[in-house]
């Protein structure tokens, strides 16, 4: 075997070897590769675990947090709406306690009007009787005052004429003076004669003697009569004589209602 040597004759195993080295090796490479995958597989699961594990942790842990904040806060509530209620119920109970007394108190008022309001009737009754007994008394003194007053004097007890005395004694009251009937009978006197003259004095003759009156005038004419009847022989014969005359010299005028009373 001429022209074969060694390196020759070695050269596919030393290729094959290569190759062999070659492919364990790059098998190693490979299982290195993949363990070195499988190695940060691991460990990225491994973290994304810990992560989940951790954020697990911290929302069961901020669930429990908020769980025990809401009951802090369920709790706080609870407490609040218990206070408003009694804050409520104290408030309730005070207005009732407060009605009460008002009620009480109106009540009371009411009662205490009503028995014033009693009292006061009963003082107005006694002293409106009490008034009209005084007041009955004290018409009686001055009818009877009047009664006299007028026996003493030339008029009438009629009720134009002490209607007239009451006048002028309450326009005396009304100013100070106590006036008697005494007092003001005089004034009440010249007052009826100064209105009857007056109204006399403007009257026609034939309504004068309707104003006067027929019994009137006859009264008058007796009593002037009479006058003429008292006189003595004498006096008539001069004022016979006296009347004779002046009929002889003129005629005697008539003599009119005026001048036959005197106004």
């Amino acid at each position: 075997m001429t022209g074969i040597t060694a390196s020759n004759k070695f050269s596919p195993l030393i290729k094959e070897a290569e190759e062999i080295v070659s492919e364990d090796k790059r098998r190693e490479f490979l299982q290195a590769e993949e363990a070195r995958l499988a190695a940060e597989l691991k460990a990225k699961q491994e973290e994304e675990a810990k992560a989940k594990a951790e954020a697990e942790a911290k929302a069961k842990a901020e669930a429990e947090n908020a769980k025990l904040a809401k009951s802090k806060e369920d709790e706080e509530k609870k407490k609040q709406a218990q206070a408003l209620a009694d804050e409520e119920a104290r408030k309730k109970a005070k207005a009732k306690e407060e009605e009460a007394l008002r009620k009480a108190e109106e009540a009371k008022k009411l009662k205490a009007d009503a028995e014033l309001e009693a009292k006061k009737k009963k003082e107005e009754e006694f002293n409106q009787k009490e008034l009209e007994r005084l007041r009955e008394i004290e018409f009686e003194k001055i009818d009877t005052q009047m009664t006299l007053a007028l026996e003493k004097s030339d008029l009438p007890k009629k009720p134009y004429v002490v209607r007239k005395m009451a006048e002028y004694m309450l326009i005396g009251a009304n100013n100070g003076i106590n006036l008697s009937p005494e007092d003001v009978l005089p004034i009440v006197r010249e007052e009826l004669l100064t209105d009857l003259q007056e109204i006399i004095n403007t009257l026609p003759e034939d309504k004068a003697e309707e104003f006067i009156g027929k019994e009137v005038l006859n009264r008058f004419r007796k009593k002037n009569l009479a006058k003429a009847e008292q006189t003595p022989a004498s006096v008539k014969s001069s004022i016979k004589d006296v009347g004779i005359k002046k009929t002889e010299d003129k005629q005697a005028e008539p003599v009119n209602y005026k001048k036959f009373f005197g106004f």
